[in-house]
């Protein structure tokens, strides 16, 4: 897995990466209202632990779990050290039995990971029981309308763009094959697992279809991201989206 922690790491030195942990956290501050008090968190499949970074710096204390041996070794080297008891680590899958925590969460991170999962309504439900009454859940997931624009914006190409009407697999590259989720299946999912979805909202709306050169330029970022913060949550825009990022509550 070292080879997949070393994409993932020239990934995250892109444009593309950047303006995905920028309005990642944004919404969530907004969704979430991270700065009102301490949280207990839990960054479910968290990586290399850039979220949890960016919530140990807030003040929060954060349980970082992911699968991946290396990530969590990364996560480990940088943040360990710097925030000392506030954060712990921990190799595992959401498909196993989870450790036992040290307390019940405020907060679930549930960020780019459904996509790889065999039951989306198992993990849920399991989530569930890790928060407390009328604890919440920050999801990240890939929208299946964005693969349709993609394929005429990139490829020129109505034909693989109808075939993404209904065709909901895509390659994730150094992760590999994935699944996408419908609006519907989503909140079925959720809805039977114990959630209320509370919030919906549309990230890296516009980004994508831009030149990358201007994406490389600090200025015109901060100006997209005022732009995307202030039509995340209307429609049509939040429907078209490279992710959702929904906010969801414990029933």
């Amino acid at each position: 897995m070292a080879s997949q922690l070393s994409s993932f790491q020239t990934y995250q030195d892109s444009w593309a990466s950047w303006y995905r942990y920028q309005l990642a956290t944004l919404l969530m501050e907004d969704q979430h209202q991270l700065s009102s008090r301490p949280l207990r968190v839990l960054d479910a499949a968290g990586g290399n632990g850039m979220i949890t970074e960016h919530l140990l710096k807030q003040g929060h204390s954060v349980v970082l779990f992911d699968i991946s041996p290396d990530m969590i070794g990364d996560a480990k080297a940088r943040l360990a050290d710097a925030y000392g008891d506030r954060v712990k680590f921990y190799v595992g899958s959401l498909t196993d039995d989870f450790p036992r925590w040290e307390a019940d969460f405020d907060l679930v991170i549930m960020h780019h990971i459904i996509e790889y999962l065999p039951d989306i309504t198992a993990v849920f439900r399991k989530l569930a029981a890790q928060v407390k009454s009328n604890g919440s859940m920050s999801l990240i997931t890939i929208n299946p309308v964005s693969e349709v624009l993609r394929r005429i914006h990139f490829d020129k190409s109505p034909q693989k763009a109808l075939e993404k009407l209904n065709e909901l697999s895509y390659d994730a590259r150094w992760f590999g094959n994935a699944q996408m989720y419908t609006d519907d299946e989503l909140a079925t999912a959720l809805q039977t697992a114990g959630w209320d979805i509370e919030d919906r909202r549309g990230m890296r709306l516009f980004p994508d279809y831009v030149d990358d050169k201007l994406n490389n330029d600090e200025a015109y970022r901060q100006a997209m991201i005022e732009l995307e913060l202030n039509v995340a949550g209307s429609t049509p825009y939040r429907d078209m989206g490279r992710y959702r990022q929904w906010a969801c509550r414990r029933k």
